[in-house]
């Protein structure tokens, strides 16, 4: 439900209430990869490479051929020179 619900938030433009509920849905299920994806994407809209890279990375710790989240990776490793 808080993935549901932080997708929402992010699809109206509020990133904060997205980012709280998404947060909330890992919590609680630390294993499901569709709110720390979800999270990953939250923070590249924002602009927050590091954060997106650090959520996108949990997604590959529980699922490593995730195609999605390596994608994220690489673009966001290509334009950041702090994660390299």
């Amino acid at each position: 439900m808080h993935n549901t619900v932080g997708q929402l938030y992010k699809q109206l433009g509020d990133p904060t209430n997205a980012i709280r509920h998404l947060k909330t849905a890992v919590d609680l299920k630390p294993d499901f990869t569709d709110p720390m994806f979800n999270l990953g994407t939250a923070y590249l809209n924002q602009g927050d490479l590091l954060s997106a890279e650090t959520w996108f990375s949990r997604v590959l710790r529980v699922t490593p051929d995730d195609a999605g989240a390596q994608g994220f990776l690489t673009y966001i490793r290509q334009r950041s020179p702090a994660s390299r």
